[in-house]
């Protein structure tokens, strides 16, 4: 999904609106291991101050996910 998260609309993802959000908290991932790496544990990268930017976009896409209607399966 990091790579062309436009393919997965229609497919987990709803619309356009929901695939911004999801590449919102791809950044914000992709951002953070940038400057902290992938090396520490869980308890060390939640203490860092940037990680909350991470909390947020997670925050907002599951917001924005939980008020989209539900998809209707065509048959």
């Amino acid at each position: 999904m990091a790579t062309n998260s436009e393919s997965w609309i229609g497919v987990i993802l709803k619309n356009e609106e929901e695939m911004l959000a999801v590449d919102e908290v791809i950044g914000a991932i992709d951002d953070f291991f940038e400057k902290y790496s992938e090396e520490m544990r869980d308890s060390e990268y939640i203490e860092k101050p940037e990680w909350e930017n991470v909390v947020s976009a997670v925050r907002k896409a599951y917001e924005l996910i939980q008020e989209q209607p539900a998809a209707t399966p065509s048959l």
